[in-house]
């Protein structure tokens, strides 16, 4: 659990980092219900919009811990024929 809560304060920590600059990530464009669609396409577009984050490796950190969702340009969503991927505990 400390594990999560250092990787989401870095996170966080980074977003307001950027935020000072008036600097932004990809997720927080008018499009950013692409990251948690429902559809793979949608969420592989999110993924590769991913690309140029400046906060990319902070964002896949906290992706160890979720199991739903594009975070740090990799999709963390379950896929058919694929076993559920295991979140870090």
């Amino acid at each position: 659990m400390a594990d999560e809560r250092a990787a989401r304060a870095a996170l966080d920590s980074a977003i307001l980092a950027l935020a000072g600059d008036r600097r932004s990530t990809p997720c927080t464009a008018a499009d950013r219900g692409l990251w948690t669609s429902r559809a793979t396409e949608d969420r592989e577009a999110a993924a590769w919009r991913c690309g140029p984050c400046p906060i990319l490796a902070a964002c896949a950190a906290v992706g160890d811990f979720e199991p739903f969702g594009v975070w740090g340009g990799v999709d963390r969503s379950p896929r058919i024929g694929r076993p559920p991927r295991e979140v870090a505990a």
